[in-house]
């Protein structure tokens, strides 16, 4: 699969320049942390980071292991990624590897699990990632020394509250805004609701609204649709 960049390197003069061909790549999220562009190859494991300022050969990019099934990742400062992996069970739920994007190994440093699986979503706001597992969201501060390991990472969780029938709210993706993490919130039986994390003493305040209000801010578009092949 070749991955065009096209109006990153001169942004006021957009051009496509030479491709940058990525195997086994099927259908990745892309992602764009600081100066950087991250591509995740869920076929391989891992995902690949690509310095767009630069020239477009090959030297340009790096691939490193981290992560797998449907890949989501959060990039800090150029320094440190979190890389998970979307299984609900086994050995590879709720897991996350720590990948030293300075290193010349392309091995995670370590990895740890989250009390729940199922991770859809990550994203870092100043110097903390976030996860979005199958209720609810997850938390860590940055370890950009690598001071941690599987068993020392402090894991902390934040509800995104409960609908009538007890089901958690979860959510598939976060925005950063200035300080905080947006988020849209959703379950089986309760009414979507965006969500706004304090990044800096993570908190969440949810902003009920109903679909029709998500129908007109998007255009026509409903964007809790997102998050329903995950909630069967």
């Amino acid at each position: 699969m070749a991955i065009i960049l096209t109006g990153l390197i001169t942004p006021t003069r957009p051009s496509v320049r030479q491709p940058l061909t990525l195997t086994k790549a099927i259908r990745p999220h892309v992602y764009r942390y600081g100066d950087h562009i991250y591509i995740a190859n869920d076929k391989n494991h891992g995902f690949t980071q690509i310095e767009p300022s630069g020239s477009t050969n090959s030297s340009a990019a790096k691939f490193f292991k981290g992560g797998g099934g449907h890949i989501t990742l959060a990039a800090v400062a150029s320094r440190i990624a979190y890389s998970t992996w979307i299984d609900r069970s086994g050995d590879n739920c709720g897991r996350v590897d720590v990948v030293d994007l300075r290193s010349q190994s392309s091995e995670p440093r370590y990895s740890f699990n989250l009390p729940v699986g199922g991770i859809h979503g990550a994203g870092a706001c100043g110097n903390r990632v976030f996860f979005a597992p199958a209720n609810g969201v997850c938390w860590v501060d940055c370890d950009f020394d690598f001071a941690e390991t599987s068993d020392s990472v402090s894991i902390k969780h934040l509800s995104l509250d409960e609908d009538s029938s007890g089901t958690d709210y979860r959510t598939g993706a976060f925005e950063t805004f200035e300080d905080h993490m947006l988020c849209i919130a959703k379950s089986k039986a309760g009414t979507p609701a965006l969500c706004v994390i304090n990044g800096t003493a993570p908190t969440v305040a949810q902003h009920p609204s109903s679909p029709a209000n998500f129908h007109s801010l998007n255009r026509g578009r409903d964007p809790s649709s997102d998050l329903d092949d995950h909630f069967s």
